[in-house]
């Protein structure tokens, strides 16, 4: 695997060697995407793009509410359901495979849709229509992704499109709800410290730093591919943003 490192997706990396906490804005926007979701027990709760199951995770335990996770990478997918089991909430955590551009659920089947990163990546059109028509109306849609602050040079661009998001292209999310039909829209935003010491130890708490520190000094390929990253997001800091958009489904006449 080592040879074919530099060819697994940065995200997949970052779970091989360890990370748990894996979206743009960690733990802060995580807390975001909780206060803008407004769950409750009891609540039916769709997460696109779960990565390893934190979230999840974390939504059961603080809400008591029942959560469906999906993702289309399979290394993902057993992660997560390896966390799930170990976290002992595998009777209210459904993790299954599924595409957001062809969500293989009923209409109005959730209270809240949860979307972690994934609309960079897709056909965002079709994929905004799917969350809409399985979110129930007067429920929560929150979407966290990144953004511009303003436009980078071309080149650095062009190594964030190739090298840290492959294949992402970005709206102005805020106005592609508002425009989708989500009522009351608001958005966050801040800087990502995803790939800097501080937003580990933050993120992951120091045992399991040093745990994953441990990982990329012992396996040359991920320590590699994630200083490369580094280096490449280190440029990017005076232009690049998460956000977290979240609004209120409307109720059909």
């Amino acid at each position: 695997m080592s040879s074919d490192v530099h060819l697994i997706p940065p995200y997949t990396v970052l779970a091989l060697a360890g990370k748990k906490v894996i979206r743009p804005g960690g733990r802060q926007s995580t807390e975001e995407i909780l206060r803008l979701a407004r769950l409750r027990p009891g609540h039916r709760v769709l997460e696109v793009g779960c990565g390893v199951g934190t979230t999840a995770i974390e939504m059961v335990r603080r809400f008591d509410c029942q959560v469906t996770a999906i993702d289309i990478d399979p290394l993902m997918l057993d992660r997560a359901r390896a966390n799930v089991r170990a976290a002992g909430v595998d009777a209210r955590v459904v993790v299954e495979e599924a595409d957001v551009e062809a969500l293989p659920f009923g209409a109005e089947a959730f209270d809240a849709v949860v979307i972690e990163a994934v609309l960079s990546f897709v056909d965002q059109p079709r994929a905004v229509r799917e969350v809409l028509r399985v979110c129930r109306g007067g429920g929560r849609v929150v979407d966290h992704e990144f953004m511009w602050l303003r436009e980078p040079p071309d080149d650095l661009r062009h190594r964030f499109e190739t090298e840290v998001c492959p294949r992402a292209h970005w709206g102005d999310w805020l106005e592609m709800y508002r425009c989708a039909g989500l009522r009351d829209v608001e958005s966050v935003s801040g800087v990502s410290r995803l790939l800097t010491p501080p937003g580990l130890i933050r993120d992951e708490g120091i045992a399991r730093s040093f745990a994953i520190i441990g990982r990329l000094i012992s396996h040359r390929g991920y320590r590699q591919r994630i200083v490369a990253l580094m280096r490449v997001m280190r440029t990017l800091y005076p232009y690049l943003r998460w956000t977290v958009v979240g609004g209120t489904r409307a109720v059909e006449e």
